[in-house]
């Protein structure tokens, strides 16, 4: 899986970081992958624990073509 687009936020002393991550099971092209959204979490921002499912994803063929 790769990830893409991270961004982090500060609130009540942690931080917590999104990224976009893309799975592997499409076509190798722009467009051929489903994209969700991951969350992860720090008390120091140096060492993170990831959210184990995505917090964002869509629904089963809620995109397919």
């Amino acid at each position: 899986m790769a990830t893409f687009n991270p961004a982090a936020a500060v609130r009540d002393d942690s931080v917590y970081v999104l990224c976009r991550a893309e799975d592997r099971t499409g076509r190798m092209e722009i467009g051929g992958h489903t994209s969700r959204l991951g969350l992860a979490a720090s008390a120091d921002g140096l060492h993170f624990t990831r959210h184990p499912q995505p917090i964002l994803s869509p629904r089963d063929g809620h995109f397919d073509a």
